[in-house]
């Protein structure tokens, strides 16, 4: 199983939503035994907030792409931003990552039409 990292701290609860998800979604279908192997990279909400009041586009894309780089560092082989805000520059983020990259809005898009809705 690919190590995956997150990009958390742009919404603490949010972080810790995606990582219990992940660990004990894993658990349930790998085994008892099993916990995934992830890494965090915590990055500062707020930065990312007046980057956006600012339309500072391209430095949340350098930001968020320095906190991706960490994760490579660390071993991550996937990586997701555990919050929506980050998301406005998911585009440039996924252009300028080593590794893929998943969106939330493209899972949450992909989950609303598996279901039937719209």
């Amino acid at each position: 199983m690919k190590k995956l990292g997150l990009i958390g701290g742009t919404g603490p609860e949010s972080t810790l939503l995606y990582y219990r998800k992940f660990v004990y979604d894993a658990n349930k279908r790998n085994g008892d035994t099993f916990f995934q192997n992830l890494t965090i990279e915590s990055i500062n909400v707020y930065d990312v907030l007046a980057m956006c009041s600012l339309k500072d586009y391209a430095g949340l894309t350098d930001y968020l792409a320095e906190a991706v780089r960490h994760l490579t560092a660390a071993g991550a082989e996937v990586a997701a931003l555990t919050g929506n805000t980050p998301h406005i520059v998911f585009n440039e983020l996924q252009a300028c990552s080593a590794i893929p990259l998943v969106s939330i809005i493209d899972a949450t898009c992909a989950e609303v039409k598996a279901h039937g809705l719209e």
